[in-house]
């Protein structure tokens, strides 16, 4: 008899156990849930709010800690992100991507040490991520370690030569380091694989606004032109260097010379249309677009551009028909997603 009334009683205390593990792990799945609609919603603190939620009913939950990571990276709560991914770690130290995230905000919080750190140790977990090479050569280029970030673009242009980005840091890489001629045949590369990327081709994303490296950029720059003149690349590229500064007269006199030089060079064309568009010397861009398109009459971003531009001043015929012809062409499906809510 006695046996039996224990055999009862552990029956029910582990169907209790049950029922408040089912429990917890319904109230869990609602809060993520709220999470999730209220971040699509871009409620961000709601979506802070129910993550919190979801910790203290589950706080062993590793992805809570990630998830709750990315709204506060989102938002700018950058030690507030870090301390949830350094959770996260503690929880699961073998995954590489967390060591990889929390060094994505370390660099956002200028970091830059701890974040080369963070990279290091998520390659010691997955060596040949050519993501997390390339954000650790990008913070050691912003603490000036020209040669070691050099290492690791080459590292990631082994891994991934379609890496337009690789070759635009590198060539920035070479530019500091005096290799004009090497910088001047990356940018040539990187505009072969994506013409029409707007990547900053003078400095670090997190140092856009800093002048002094504008400064240091341009003499460099100055300087390689002195050395190959006769280069219309050198001229393109310190035409984008002026415009990435918002500089975009200067930027038309460079486009201008790297025509005079290659009357063929379709990108200054379109490079110069885009400055010109910042002027709001609308007639003239469009025809620079025209000529771009003139010269390279199959690539779709040309169309793209020159399509947004007529529908902002108020030729939505013609334009549509640019924008069309950008999808006939293989154009990106989400730029014209995008496109469409601009409209």
């Amino acid at each position: 008899m006695l046996f039996k009334n224990i055999k009862n009683t552990l029956i029910l205390f582990f169907l209790l156990i049950s029922f408040i593990n089912c429990t917890s792990q319904s109230i869990k799945d609602e809060y993520y849930d709220c999470a999730i609609e209220t971040y699509r919603l871009g409620n961000y603190q709601e979506a802070l709010d129910d993550l919190t939620r979801v910790i203290e009913v589950a706080p062993t939950d590793t992805l809570a800690y990630i998830a709750r990571a990315s709204v506060n990276k989102k938002i700018s709560n950058y030690q507030a992100a870090i301390e949830d991914y350094s959770k996260a770690i503690k929880l699961d130290s073998t995954n590489s991507d967390f060591y990889y995230f929390r060094g994505l905000v370390q660099d956002k919080f200028k970091k830059y040490g701890e974040a080369i750190s963070d990279y290091t140790q998520s390659l010691q977990l997955e060596p040949d991520n050519p993501d997390v090479i390339f954000y650790r050569g990008k913070a050691k280029f912003s603490r000036k370690e020209y040669k070691s970030a050099l290492e690791d673009f080459n590292e990631t242009i082994k891994l991934n030569p379609e890496n337009s980005k690789a070759f635009v840091n590198r060539g920035l890489t070479r530019v500091m380091l005096s290799d004009f001629e090497g910088a001047i045949a990356d940018y040539a590369k990187a505009i072969e694989i994506n013409p029409t990327d707007e990547t900053d081709y003078c400095t670090n994303d997190n140092k856009k606004s800093d002048f002094t490296e504008y400064q240091n950029a341009l003499v460099k720059y100055n300087h390689s032109i002195k050395l190959i003149s006769s280069n219309d690349s050198a001229f393109l590229y310190r035409g984008i260097l002026n415009a990435n500064f918002k500089k975009y007269e200067l930027a038309i006199a460079d486009y201008n010379q790297a025509i005079l030089v290659n009357p063929k060079n379709d990108k200054a064309y379109y490079r110069r249309a885009y400055a010109k568009s910042k002027l709001n010397d609308f007639a003239r861009a469009i025809e620079d677009y025209n000529m771009a398109i003139q010269l390279n009459p199959t690539y779709p971003e040309f169309y793209l551009k020159r399509g947004e531009l007529k529908i902002l001043i108020g030729q939505k015929d013609s334009g549509c028909f640019d924008i069309f012809k950008y999808k006939e062409l293989g154009g990106d499906p989400e730029k014209m997603a995008n496109l469409k809510k601009t409209n």
